[in-house]
């Protein structure tokens, strides 16, 4: 271990292309249990876990928004927190999703420990700035509905039911759960051929860096058709220098991106193992017609998913929407830096490496 005075000195005079992370000692304990410090004149991190004490530890406390799911926001200095729960117990204010009082629920509503949304007709006010789409509103609707504005601009929204396959749209959150917006009608999830061309819904049809209309999982901007997804030509988040170096089978290529390692790796293509893999278990998750029990801008929510599938499905799904995202960003690191930044996928790694484990001997000693 070394101090974070050292580090300091070692930072300035070092020029590193990427941010440096370490686990140290500091010379002087910070208050308010802060556990990891950012230095970006240094561009280094370090992080004391022993800072912590009690029922706490060190870990990324920063979520992004609602599901909390993959919150590796590393520019952000991190503190002592309680251990993660579980996702199915996490609070996300959606309707449907757990609370214990009317502050913890974006509706302000609820009812027997679960956040209940508006229903059927129900007028509100919602006023979202820049929110054209109408759909940020929609996070007050119960599963089954969407917000729908009217009035002077707009200025006030019920929830209608979502429409039915075959039913005019404009945006994938009006349609059912297991529907997308696709030629201006809803359609299946992924019930497009290669070679099919079709107009898509760029605010949700490409989401989550794939395309639910096509049965590939992938969306050819180029020829505005579903085609089969280009792979990576070096392999899953090669090392890299520059984003020309991530080549992919296309001829096009990724992105260059440094992680917790310290260096630069390719963030994966569409065809990829673990980008793929995601891709059948939203399938999965979308075939259970469990997906209808979310609300309609958060249908492929973890936490939704956890409360509705069983926990090998969820942690699963949780596990491969981090390592189709993320793993450019996590790949070569440290396991004790990506325990605090990636908390949940460690736990889960672990855990399948443990019963892996278990299965091994119990199969060696049969």
């Amino acid at each position: 271990k070394i101090t974070f005075l050292a580090i300091l000195i070692l930072g300035v005079h070092s020029s590193y292309d990427c941010h440096q992370y370490s686990i140290g000692e500091f010379g002087s304990r910070p208050t308010g249990g802060q556990c990891g410090l950012s230095d970006w004149t240094a561009n280094m991190t370090i992080i004391d876990t022993s800072v912590c004490t009690g029922e706490t530890v060190c870990r990324n406390n920063q979520t992004i928004q609602f599901s909390g799911e993959i919150g590796l926001y590393y520019w952000e200095d991190i503190y002592c927190c309680a251990p993660l729960g579980n996702l199915e117990d996490y609070s996300d204010g959606l309707p449907g999703t757990k609370c214990k009082s009317n502050g913890d629920c974006l509706s302000k509503n609820c009812q027997n420990g679960l956040c209940k949304g508006y229903g059927k007709g129900k007028n509100f006010t919602c006023y979202y700035e820049n929110d054209i789409y109408n759909s940020y509103c929609s996070y007050l609707c119960s599963p089954g509905f969407f917000a729908k504005g009217f009035g002077f601009y707009d200025a006030l929204s019920k929830c209608v039911e979502q429409y039915k396959e075959k039913e005019s749209c404009k945006f994938t959150y009006q349609c059912e759960n297991d529907h997308v917006c696709a030629n201006r009608t809803c359609a299946k999830m992924f019930s497009f051929k290669n070679g099919e061309k079709i107009e898509i819904d760029y605010y949700y049809g490409i989401n989550y860096g794939m395309s639910f209309d096509c049965e590939s999982f992938y969306y050819d901007h180029h020829t505005g058709k579903c085609a089969e997804p280009p792979k990576s030509k070096n392999g899953q988040a090669a090392k890299c220098k520059k984003d020309e170096d991530c080549i992919t089978t296309d001829g096009d290529h990724t992105f260059c991106e440094c992680g917790l390692s310290g260096e630069r790796h390719c963030t994966l293509a569409e065809g990829d193992d673990y980008f793929v893999e995601m891709g059948k278990l939203m399938k999965e998750w979308v075939n259970s017609g469990k997906i209808k029990n979310c609300n309609t801008v958060a249908r492929f929510d973890p936490v939704c998913v956890a409360m509705n599938m069983d926990k090998n499905f969820s942690d699963r799904f949780y596990k491969y929407l981090t390592l189709g995202y993320h793993y450019a960003f996590i790949k070569d690191a440290d396991d004790e830096l990506v325990k605090i930044y990636a908390p949940r996928y460690y736990s889960i790694s672990n855990s399948n490496l443990v019963t892996v484990a278990y299965a091994l001997i119990s199969f060696l000693l049969a």
